[in-house]
């Protein structure tokens, strides 16, 4: 898929869903998110598309918030 396409659908489940390119460690819509998203699948499992949607997100939420229990601990 082209990839101003991935990023567009992105923005648009990023808005459905409510996560944000920093879950990523990145600060745009952009290339370098499209990777991270894609990396995260591919580590856990997941279809790596690049997309950030319903499976994806729960997984990102997931780490996020153990991230941030690991941090107050």
């Amino acid at each position: 898929m082209m990839t101003w396409l991935l990023i567009k659908i992105n923005k648009r489940l990023s808005k459905k869903y409510g996560w944000r390119p920093s879950w990523f460690w990145v600060r745009d819509y952009n290339e370098k998110l499209i990777k991270r998203i894609k990396n995260l699948q591919k580590r856990n499992g997941l279809f790596p598309s690049g997309l950030c949607g319903k499976k994806t997100y729960r997984l990102a939420l997931l780490k996020t918030l153990l991230d941030i229990k690991r941090r107050k601990d």
